[in-house]
């Protein structure tokens, strides 16, 4: 059993059609990225890969697990692992080591936590916020966000909530709420907490929408979302983003993106993601990465997953190193401890 996230997205991309038809246009990574970072992302069928922005140097390094999120300095990568715990490890998977197990106490329920996912890292590597799964008395889902030390220690419940994701100064967590318990359509709101779970205040409180995939842009101006409009049965997902100062929400063209199982900030400030795609004669069809402007401009091809007849390696997660350097199978046991700089724009 994995985090519900990850289940959201996988249902996405198996049941959702592409919107828009995949451009042609080819374009060098170099354009768009440091040649010199990586992505992680997460196969349809669940393991952690990562890959140049050239499309080169493909490689599984956590079998089975979801979730991967690069550290801020770039050297290491928190994950959920088949076991349901929250791990870390460095870049080519080696020295994994877990924070945060099930039957944790962090569990906003009369019942132990039984997933730690969903985690996203502070500005400084210190602290990290992850989401603690359980069940109530009527075996209903219960997630509460909680925070964790980087050494696993200090584990904390905030409140309820979901996708958390530090804002600018890492004093504050945006995260998402869930709608009216009688609304009758999949919907959520946005909003934000001090780390210590308190002063709750809203970002996007309106329920016309179900947001997920927070994430700030590095320069800290910036929140991207996935949004689908909030309705009964299915809808696609678009991108949306929010200006942190003014609060200002600009939607990008469906006809940009098509439905978005996956996105992330590039170190220079674009937004890379992954559309759906369809399985072609019983075999999953490739996934392609792209880049585009923050206002939605510029959209490039930078490669297409591999793929494996009988895994489908669909991007079901995306995420991309800040920082630059060294190939994830050489960043040994000298990852931990060497400092790196920022990958240029």
């Amino acid at each position: 059993m994995v985090h519900k996230r990850a289940r959201r997205v996988l249902a996405v991309a198996l049941a959702a059609p592409l919107l828009a038809a995949a451009t042609t246009e080819a374009s060098s990574a170099s354009s768009a990225a440091a040649p010199s970072s990586w992505l992680a992302y997460q196969a349809l069928t669940g393991g952690i890969f990562t890959i140049q922005p050239s499309g080169t140097g493909n490689r599984e390094v956590v079998p089975g697990a979801v979730g991967a999120v690069w550290s801020p300095d770039g050297t290491r990568l928190l994950y959920t692992g088949q076991d349901r715990a929250l791990w870390v490890a460095r870049p080519d998977g080696s020295g994994a080591r877990s924070l945060v197990r099930p039957g944790n106490r962090c569990s906003g329920s009369p019942y132990p936590a039984h997933t730690a996912g969903g985690a996203a890292w502070s500005r400084w590597s210190r602290l990290i916020a992850f989401v603690a799964t359980s069940e109530d008395e009527q075996e209903r889902s219960v997630d509460v966000i909680c925070t964790v030390s980087s050494d696993g220690s200090s584990v904390r419940e905030l409140r309820p909530g979901d996708e958390p994701e530090w804002l600018p100064g890492g004093k504050r967590i945006a995260f998402t709420l869930p709608g009216p318990p009688d609304d009758d359509v999949f919907s959520n709101r946005i909003a934000s907490m001090r780390r210590d779970g308190r002063d709750l205040r809203s970002l996007v409180g309106d329920a016309k929408g179900y947001r997920s995939d927070l994430r700030v842009s590095p320069d800290g101006r910036r929140l991207l979302f996935r949004e689908q409009p909030a309705q009964t049965g299915y809808a696609p997902a678009g991108l949306r983003v929010m200006n942190l100062r003014t609060g200002r929400i600009r939607a990008i063209s469906a006809g940009t993106t098509g439905n978005v199982i996956a996105a992330t900030w590039t170190p220079g400030g674009r937004i890379a993601f992954v559309p759906a795609s369809f399985p072609l004669g019983g075999r999953a069809a490739p996934s392609s990465v792209y880049v585009v402007s923050h206002t939605g401009e510029g959209r490039r091809r930078l490669f297409t997953l591999p793929v494996e007849e009988h895994r489908g390696l669909w991007a079901n997660t995306l995420s991309w190193q800040p920082s630059p350097a060294t190939p994830p199978s050489a960043l040994g046991a000298a990852g931990r401890s060497r400092g790196s700089r920022r990958a240029a724009p």
